[in-house]
Order: C-alpha cells, then structure tokens, then sequence
C-alpha cells in the first residue's frame, strides 16, 4: 500500500509540473494582450493529457492489488514521467508553430481591425516599456483607434499585467507588418530602434513619424537616423534648430510641432500640498554607453544629496534614479553611498528620501520647488513649471560645446566637480536672477502657443491619419 500511496504522489506532482509547464507555454508563446487568441489545448489533446492519467492511476492501482514489486512501480513512474513530458513539449511545439495564425487571427477582431495608427516600441535593453506608457494618455486622447506594437517578448508580458493599452508582439520583423489592419495610415515610434527601419521598409505605404520619449540637448534628439521618418513631432522650434545645429539635414516640412503633450500632468496641483521648507529634487540621467553620450553625475550622488542637505535654510530633498541606473553595474554602489548621506541628515532631522519607482517624474515635478539634474529631458519638462532648474554639466564640457545645448539658457549651470553648486543653490532659492530668462527660453522650447497642452499634438495626428501626401508635401 506504501509504493502505491508513493506512486500516486509521484504521478499527481509529476501532472502538477506538467501543467505548470503548459501554462509557461501559454505566457511564452502569447501574441498579444487578447487573452483569447493565447494557445488552447484543443478538446482531443485535453482528453489524451486526462487518458494518460487516468491509464497510469489504474496501472498503479493493478499493481498494487497485484503486489507487484517496487521495481515494477518505478518502471510505471517513468514511463509516465516520460510521456507527460513529451506531451508537454508537443503542446509547446504546438504553441510555437500556431503564432502566426493566432496573430494573424487577433488582427482581424474589433479590438484591433479598427486601427488607424499604431505605436511600435522596440528597445531589447529596457526591463519596461516605459516609452509606451509615456506617450499612451496623449496617443489615447487624440480619439482615434489605436494599438501598440512591441518587438520584445518581456515587453508583451508588461503589458498582460497591466492591459490597459491593446498590444500585440511581431515575432517575426519579416511576417508581422504585413499584416497590419487595412485601416492603418500612421505609425508612431518614440525612439530609435533598430528594428523600426524594419517596418519603414516593408510599409513605405505607410505614414512613419518619429515623436522619441523626450526632449533634451542630448544626441538622440537629433540623431541622424531620424531622416528615416516621413515626419517628425518636436516640442518647439528648439527641437527643429537642434537638428540644423548638427548638421542633421531634415526638410523642413517634415517637422510638426507639437509642444510636450505630457506636461498637462503639471497643469494639475490638487494634491499639492503647500510646504514652509523647499524640495529640492534630484533627477540624474543614466550612464550611457558610449562617452558622447555620457552626461550623468550619478557617480556624485553622495556630493550632491550632502551639499543640499547641508544648505542654509534647510530643505528637503528627493533622489530619483533613471530606470536604466538600476542596471548600472556600478548601481548598488551609488546607492550605498547616497543612503548613507541620507541616513546621517535624517539623524539630525532632515527630509531626505528615494524615491519609489511608482512616483512618476511629473508627479516629482509638481511637488518640486528646484530640481538638479544632467543634460536630459528633465530639464525641458521641469522648463514647463517656470521653476529653477540645475544642471550638472558634463565632466569634458567646453565653451565651445554651447551652441550645442539650448537648455542650459534657461538653467543655472554647476561644475562638473560640484565647487559651485552650493553658491548656486542658494541663487534659485533667493531672488532666482534666472527666472525672466527661463520664460524666454520656454517660449522657444514649446511651441505650442496658447494651446492646451495636447491640442497641437492631437491636430498633427489626425492631420497624419488624413493622408501621407498633403503632409510630405508631396
């Protein structure tokens, strides 16, 4: 009774793992965020994964009325350890081989047929796919029908935890554009992937329009790759300027202005709460790859949250990492070091945090009175509050480099080895000298007008929708 009781045990843990496997095979070979086009065992495969239990069960059940020996009972667990695996990998071979149909299927459901523009995110190093969720409120109040397009699988599990955007995931770069819903016109992408020239290429009929995930002076807003697009959005005439200053050869008539949708988020302070003592909030960008690209003070963390703290009158401060910082190989480091400044201020009463990954930068913004941070997009978006903004400039930062940065008119420059960023910290949080240039320089960043923010973003998309030709100018 005792090999049978350890029989049944085996093949009910052995029938466990098995469907744990199946439902991985599930989530692995999903094509989109539609739960009813994921992989389904079919009523025949159910009834044969339910036959090899039931068959095994009564062979254990024979053998033990039988007495049967130990050695009979092992031979019985193997053998069904060993269909139930295969089983189990002929349903994921399964799962693999019905993408395309499935996808191909999921396409032609309302939810997705309707489309008229698209949003096509691809970018293999980022954990999520965060440039999606920055652009989706203002994609979604621009009213036409839309969905997202992601290249990555990790991207398309994103957003089965959270489907509030309809997603799905091309496998296949070669296969998938095909397929596109007729209604299509317009294909939005917020950065520069390489998989994005991909899909240029094989739907030249479509209209391509690179808006990227933020405006900065930083060299991918105004990468030469951006001459692939038939269109592309900017904040202002700073963003059309930029690609001139570069040498980056763009006619002008692809260029749409659209101001920085997202800052509506500013517009709103209902939660805001009145404070006697100033935040200060530090925003530093990552640390890129390659040296042209490298204008993060990360490594300073500890210098700059101590000199802030240690600033007369008190203020409070906040540090907010990029999110590619966490995959920093020097990350736990920088962090280690920032925690120990904060720990000592708050010793001695200071208001001083990190802050969690669920606050947004905007919501960051709103709260802030100052903000430091590097040459990034931060300081175009905190540009839109009117408030003081430090920069950190870069440690190989030349005079001659100026031209090059248009923001930093608008900010309150400190040296890359922090000497003056005490002397001017205390400027912002005086009489602010800065303040009547930031709004000339504002001005001149979004050129929206007196829109709302949005309205101008929302008329360049349907004007896209409304045919490629009257656009380009063709």
């Amino acid at each position: 009774m005792m090999t049978f009781l350890v029989f049944m045990l085996i093949l009910a843990g052995v029938e466990m793992l098995a469907r744990v496997y199946e439902r991985k095979t599930v989530t692995l070979t999903a094509v989109s965020t539609a739960r009813a086009s994921d992989h389904a065992l079919t009523r025949v495969e159910a009834y044969i994964r339910l036959a090899i239990l039931i068959l095994f069960a009564g062979l254990g059940a024979l053998s033990a009325f039988l007495e049967a020996s130990a050695l009979i009972v092992a031979i019985l667990a193997l053998l069904f350890l060993s269909l139930r695996i295969l089983v189990a990998k002929l349903d994921r071979t399964a799962a693999q081989a019905s993408c395309l149909f499935r996808l191909q299927q999921v396409l032609k459901t309302p939810e997705f047929n309707s489309a008229q523009m698209v949003f096509f995110f691809s970018a293999p190093d980022l954990k999520t796919p965060s440039h999606v969720y920055a652009w989706e409120n203002e994609i979604q109040a621009v009213g036409a029908p839309w969905f997202a397009i992601v290249a990555e699988a990790h991207h398309l599990r994103a957003f089965r935890q959270d489907a509030s955007v309809p997603v799905v995931f091309f496998h296949d770069m070669a296969v998938g554009p095909a397929l596109l819903p007729p209604d299509v016109r317009v294909v939005l992408y917020a950065n520069n992937g390489q998989k994005n020239r991909k899909l240029i290429a094989l739907r030249e009929d479509l209209t391509h329009v690179q808006m990227l995930h933020g405006d900065s002076d930083k060299p991918p807003s105004y990468s030469p790759l951006t001459k692939n697009y038939d269109l592309v959005f900017v904040a202002g005439q700073m963003g059309i300027d930029r690609y001139k200053t570069h040498g980056v050869d763009i006619p002008e008539n692809r260029f749409r202005i659209v101001g920085r949708p997202q800052v509506r988020e500013l517009l709103d302070t209902t939660e805001v709460r009145p404070q006697e003592i100033a935040l200060v909030s530090y925003l530093p960008t990552w640390r890129g790859f390659y040296e042209d690209t490298q204008y993060s003070s990360l490594d300073r963390v500890d210098q700059i949250a101590d000199t802030v703290l240690s600033c007369k009158p008190p203020v409070r401060f906040s540090f907010k990492p990029h999110p590619m910082s966490y995959k920093d190989p020097d990350w736990l480091g920088f962090l280690s070091k920032a925690q120990a400044v904060l720990k000592r201020h708050a010793a001695r009463g200071a208001g001083a945090e990190i802050c969690p990954n669920d606050i947004s930068p905007f919501d960051l913004y709103k709260q802030s009175d100052i903000i430091i941070c590097d040459i990034s997009s931060v300081m175009i978006d905190f540009l839109y509050t009117g408030k003081p903004i430090l920069v950190v400039l870069p440690e190989r930062f030349k005079e001659s480099e100026r031209v090059n940065f248009p923001s930093l008119t608008a900010c309150y420059e400190v040296r890359a080895d922090l000497s003056n960023l005490e002397e001017q910290l205390n400027a912002a949080l005086g009489e602010d000298p800065m303040a009547a240039t930031r709004q000339k320089v504002r001005a001149y960043a979004f050129g929206d007008g007196n829109l709302p923010p949005g309205e101008a973003f929302k008329r360049a998309c349907l004007d896209a929708i409304a045919g490629r030709t009257e656009l380009s100018g063709a």
